[in-house]
C-alpha cells in the first residue's frame, strides 16, 4: 500500500450514523453498496449516502482489532486508491491467466470506519450517491 489517493471524505463522523454505522448489504452481480444513514446538522433533515463500488472483482472485509495500522491510517473515514497493491496485481495476473475480460480498468480502494470494519475492493468504478429521507 505504497499510494493513497482520496477519492471521498465522508461528510460525518462515522460514529454518528444512523441506527449506530454503515449497513453493507451485497446486491447482486458485481455490485457492493454501503448504506450510511445520517442526520444532516445544517438541514436537521436524515440523509442517506451510498458509496457503490461496481464492476467488483474481489472484495474484503476485516474487523477493527484485525485492522492493518497503515490502512486505517490511510482510509479512515475516506475512501482511497491504495494503488497498486500487491492483491491488485494478482487478481488482474488471475484474471489474464483465464483470459477473463474485466469490465474497465481496475483499482484497489478501501474506506475504514470508525472502530471497524474496513473494507476493500478490487473494482473498476467508485462513486457516491446521497438521497434525502423522509424523517
Amino acid at each position: 500500500m505504497t499510494s493513497k489517493k482520496v477519492l471521498f471524505e465522508m461528510p460525518v463522523p462515522s460514529y454518528t450514523l444512523l441506527p449506530g454505522g454503515p449497513t453493507i448489504p451485497m446486491e447482486s452481480g458485481r455490485r457492493f453498496v454501503v448504506r450510511c444513514d445520517f442526520e444532516n446538522i445544517e438541514s436537521g433533515r436524515r440523509e442517506r449516502l451510498s458509496l457503490v463500488f461496481d464492476g467488483i472483482e474481489a472484495f474484503k472485509q476485516t474487523n477493527y482489532l484485525a485492522c492493518d495500522i497503515e490502512l486505517i491510517q490511510k482510509a479512515y473515514e475516506r475512501v482511497v486508491d491504495l494503488g497498486e497493491s500487491e492483491w491488485l496485481l494478482k487478481v488482474r495476473s488471475n484474471l489474464a491467466a483465464s483470459r477473463a475480460s474485466t469490465p474497465g480498468d481496475l483499482r484497489h480502494v478501501g474506506i475504514f470506519f470508525d472502530d471497524g470494519p474496513s473494507l476493500e475492493f478490487i473494482c473498476s468504478e467508485f462513486r457516491t450517491e446521497l438521497e434525502n429521507l423522509q424523517v
